[in-house]
């Protein structure tokens, strides 16, 4: 009994310090989520805002998981919606994006860079592009084409195309051309010249030595976060439209 009760009394008044130390635990642990989790929600809502280059109105909602997925750069989900927003160096309007199973980069965002999207399980992404600038993106790759001075027009059923070829007898010639947008279920927008006109002739890319082989890059989802994915294009008076998502979508 006198051993029994030696172990028993030492056990005795260890398990109220071991309650204590366990509360102890407990209320830093509960400290440290309310402290840390809103800093972190601020500074990856602030990542978020740069790596879209957003507006102050724009809207930014995250949904964190537990403190130790935040720390280890996850989160569940998030969604961005914003009137104007720029991906590939691009601007672009009517921002929607809505992903889950987010892994971000957390010790670029503590030092203040981008958020760095490095994996999403799923994410769906629409935005509208103003022709003004992909006119400026696209004309010095057309006129590396061999046209000179082009000007698009975004319609609904593609693309116009107005420009000038050099000609040895005739000097600059006036052409017009369609062409389309293009998504093949890549990263990629690219464009892609079609039929072109001279006056009444149609006289076709290979008429005027044009070297169109290739479709030109318009927009490249693939550095912006993930692995976003091009599923459709579409085009209305003055705008290309774009939806992607994930490949695990």
């Amino acid at each position: 009994m006198a051993d029994s009760n030696g172990v028993k009394q030492p056990i005795d008044r260890l398990l109220p310090v071991l309650a204590g130390i366990g509360a102890l635990i407990l209320l830093l642990v509960l400290a440290v989520s309310g402290i840390l989790l809103p800093q972190l929600n601020v500074k990856l809502e602030s990542a978020v805002r740069r790596e879209f280059a957003l507006q102050d109105e724009a809207i930014v909602q995250i949904h964190f998981g537990s403190l130790r997925q935040t720390l280890r750069g996850y989160v569940p989900s998030f969604t961005v919606q914003a009137d104007s927003a720029v991906i590939d160096e691009l601007p672009v309007e009517d921002l929607e994006f809505e992903a889950s199973g987010i892994d971000f980069n957390m010790r670029g965002i503590l030092r203040g860079d981008k958020a760095e999207l490095s994996a999403l399980g799923s994410a769906q992404l629409s935005i509208r592009v103003a022709e003004k600038f992909l006119q400026e993106r696209l004309a010095p790759l057309i006129e590396e084409e061999g046209l000179l001075e082009p000007v698009l027009a975004i319609e609904t059923d593609g693309v116009k195309l107005t420009a000038k070829k050099k000609n040895k007898l005739l000097g600059k010639v006036k052409l017009s051309a369609k062409g389309v947008f293009i998504a093949d279920g890549s990263s990629h927008v690219t464009f892609q010249l079609r039929d072109l006109e001279l006056g009444q002739l149609n006289v076709g890319i290979s008429g005027l030595g044009l070297e169109f082989a290739e479709a030109l890059p318009v927009l490249d989802m693939g550095g912006f976060a993930g692995d976003i994915l091009v599923d459709k294009v579409s085009t209305s008076l003055g705008y290309l439209q774009v939806r992607a998502h994930t490949g695990g979508n």
